[in-house]
């Protein structure tokens, strides 16, 4: 994972250090990162003048959490309508194992027998 590999993760996590030189310019390089990471339009919604990592991993992650209730509906349904047509068998349960991925990462797991089902 990205943020062990770096060691940020108590730039996202921590209050800031505003008297830590070797702190800011760390966080100044995570900031960067995030900014350059997202999409324009993610940008132009959480950027922040003199902001820290935290607080625009905040607003990012806030963004995509307000939506996760109507996202996990969505995938549920889209989940249940995928049908294999003129594909492949392996191209079908990639579409399967994908959105049961993206489900998951919302919280809602599929479990092993929906799959199958």
């Amino acid at each position: 994972m990205v943020s062990e590999k770096y060691a940020v993760v108590a730039h996202i996590t921590s209050a800031a250090r505003p008297n830590d030189a070797a702190w800011v310019q760390d966080d100044a390089h995570i900031l960067s990162w995030l900014y350059t990471r997202v999409s324009s339009e993610i940008f132009r919604l959480v950027h922040q003048r003199g902001a820290t990592a935290a607080e625009i991993w905040a607003a990012i992650l806030s963004l995509f959490m307000e939506n996760a209730e109507h996202q996990a509906v969505f995938l549920a349904t889209e989940f249940r309508r995928i049908e294999q047509g003129g594909s492949s068998i392996i191209d079908y349960f990639g579409r399967l194992k994908e959105c049961a991925d993206l489900l998951a990462d919302l919280g809602e797991v599929v479990q092993d027998r929906e799959q199958v089902l």
